[in-house]
């Protein structure tokens, strides 16, 4: 965290308090096993944004799981993470993210922002996430948000100040109704590798094709 934070952009700036949310507790049926847990260059998908999490040292990790929970959590290294088990997570995706803002504010209630990463999107890198952190610190904005395609999605990270608008939400939206609601007040980063997430078995055959990253 200090390598980062020493950056000449941002010592002089006011930083602020940080943590990530994985989301992972979708039961993955286009998928047809648990893609939380297929490899990926050594590692498991979760493994792989855990891995890319920790290395951007920017604050606790979070993991939110649901389905399968029992079957992931045997089969991943979670040593480095806080893990909470969404028993709501049938009913959308914020419901992990509300679970998972819920373990953030009763663990550190001091965090200033959110970084909201998904499990299935391997491709994202810890210098993407350092970049969407250091533009929250030096433009505080409500939201920073990677841009990709026609869209505007997660990675993103969210202030403190819309927490109580995320425990409100629709828990079947996710984190997009809040970014389109506030798009005057976020900034966006482009990131196309973001675009590249893993929802059936075609996804992850074409994910291994690709060169590999380097980590």
């Amino acid at each position: 965290m200090e390598d980062f934070y020493a950056t000449d952009r941002v010592q002089f700036m006011h930083v602020p308090k940080l943590a990530i949310v994985i989301l992972a507790a979708g039961e993955s049926k286009r998928f047809g096993q648990p893609k939380q847990i297929v490899r990926f260059e050594g590692k498991t998908l979760l493994e792989k944004a855990i891995k890319t999490a920790t290395s951007a040292s920017l604050g606790s990790v979070f993991i939110v799981l649901g389905a399968n929970a029992e079957t992931i959590i045997s089969n991943t290294d979670l040593s480095c993470t806080e893990v909470v088990v969404n028993p709501n997570w049938q009913l959308g995706i914020g419901s992990s993210l509300q679970a998972g803002l819920k373990k953030v504010i009763e663990k550190e209630p001091k965090t200033e922002g959110i970084i909201v990463m998904l499990c299935d999107q391997p491709l994202i890198s810890s210098s993407l996430i350092k970049l969407l952190a250091e533009t929250f610190i030096s433009k505080s904005p409500l939201i920073v948000a990677t841009e990709y395609l026609d869209t505007v999605g997660v990675p993103a990270i969210f202030s403190s100040s819309l927490f109580d608008e995320i425990f409100q939400m629709n828990p079947k939206t996710g984190a997009k109704s809040l970014i389109k609601k506030y798009e005057a007040q976020t900034e966006k980063v482009y990131a196309p590798e973001a675009a590249f997430d893993i929802d059936t078995r075609e996804d992850y055959e074409s994910l291994l094709l690709l060169p590999k990253s380097g980590g």
